[in-house]
């Protein structure tokens, strides 16, 4: 059997302002493309379908017409959604009803029994071969745990070894002691407080869990990568970069092909519509580096298209930046294909970067969704919703009439 596993998706982000619906779109393009080549048996998301709790009507339009698109496409194809239990997972719960018609099976809560113990039942999904009715295996899919999911253990990787383990038995009575499993679920690179400087991977019994499982899908970590030594243990990360920070890395999605002793594991490599360019790659530069680093950017073009422009943040050593030096700055870049998403400083006491907003040259009510997008970046570590913005331009230019 043939499986497909990938991650938060984060529909619905934005970056800086700029609205990334293009991109998500591109990438569940390529997705169902590679699902036509492959012909996998399942699709396996673990991890954050939408990036906010409630979802752009944008977001979840993209979302719906993937699954309609993917499962006329493919007749049989079974997907499952495993992710956290707030807003955007709730509303997603709701149509679960229909979507199982289609083949499709949400988990994003622990259920409860009337005694208060999680229905385990509920978590195990079978999925048969599209073309083997005789082949099969169970998905163990399991949510982010909550506090009260699981009372015994006393951190996190505790509570959640023993939730897996505990799930795999009632697997094994159900399904026979030789059905292959497959587990789903989350872990973050870095566990609760009390483990916050021990990676969760390095306090949880992987080699003892990876034997139990032909496969352990995971999401949780900023790239795609092993676990513990263990082959058939993955995260796989956002299609999508989501910030400067993150260490470059392929993205894509893994193909598991399930045979009887083993499982093969491949890498399908997805190259993104946009990519993140800091200037200069490493550290800071000076004033007098930023116009020849600028230079190798790639040219603007009143023909091409501008649909992969990157995004940009340029980081200057500068102790006193002035107006004509952000001028120039803004004129270079102007000649280039990219979107501008900040020019940072460092001070020479080293603290840490500061945001430069250079908004000299902008009409003034430009220049106050730009402060007031800042404003609510800082107090929500998030960007603010377009229409939000759009909302606030409106009101400023009615009040100043």
């Amino acid at each position: 059997m043939k499986l497909l596993h990938t991650a938060d998706w984060h529909l619905g982000h934005t970056f800086y302002g700029y609205d990334r619906q293009e991109e998500h779109q591109h990438f569940l393009n390529w997705l169902l493309q590679t699902v036509s080549e492959q012909q996998p048996d399942a699709l396996l998301l673990s991890g954050d379908i939408f990036d906010s709790p409630f979802p752009s009507a944008k977001a979840e339009q993209i979302f719906y017409d993937f699954l309609c698109q993917i499962t006329q496409e493919n007749k049989g194809i079974q997907i499952i959604f495993t992710g956290r239990s707030h807003g955007s997972a709730a509303r997603l719960d709701i149509a679960g009803s229909l979507l199982c018609h289609l083949g499709i099976s949400i988990r994003n809560f622990v259920k409860h029994n009337h005694t208060n113990h999680p229905d385990f039942e509920n978590l195990l999904i079978p999925i048969t071969s599209r073309t083997n009715s005789d082949e099969k295996i169970v998905v163990l899919a399991v949510p982010f745990l909550q506090s009260n999911d699981y009372c015994e253990g006393n951190t996190t990787s505790q509570r959640t070894y023993l939730f897996i383990h505990e799930l795999e038995k009632v697997a094994r009575n159900k399904f026979g002691k030789d059905i292959p499993l497959v587990v789903m679920t989350h872990f973050s690179n870095a566990d609760a407080k009390s483990e916050k400087d021990h990676p969760i991977q390095e306090n949880f019994d992987w080699p003892n869990t990876a034997n139990k499982f032909s496969y352990i899908a995971l999401d949780g970590s900023p790239i795609s990568e092993t676990v513990g030594n263990c082959e058939n243990v993955r995260y796989t990360a956002s299609p999508l970069p989501l910030s400067f920070s993150e260490m470059p890395h392929e993205y894509g999605v893994y193909s598991i092909t399930l045979n009887e002793s083993v499982s093969h594991i491949d890498w399908c490599v997805y190259e993104p519509l946009r990519h993140m360019i800091s200037i200069p790659k490493e550290g800071v530069a000076g004033i007098e580096e930023i116009p020849h680093l600028l230079s190798k950017l790639p040219k603007a073009s009143k023909i091409g298209p501008f649909d992969n422009a990157p995004y940009l943040e340029v980081k200057i050593s500068e102790q006193h930046p002035t107006p004509s030096m952000l001028q120039s700055v803004m004129r270079i870049l102007d000649e280039h294909k990219i979107r501008l998403c900040s020019i940072r400083r460092v001070r020479p006491n080293g603290e840490e970067p500061e945001v430069v907003t250079s908004i000299q040259d902008m009409p003034k009510d430009i220049q106050a969704v730009q402060l007031v997008r800042s404003a609510y970046r800082k107090e929500y570590q998030e960007e603010m919703p377009d229409d939000l913005a759009r909302l606030f331009a409106e009101a400023k230019r009615e009040a100043t009439v």
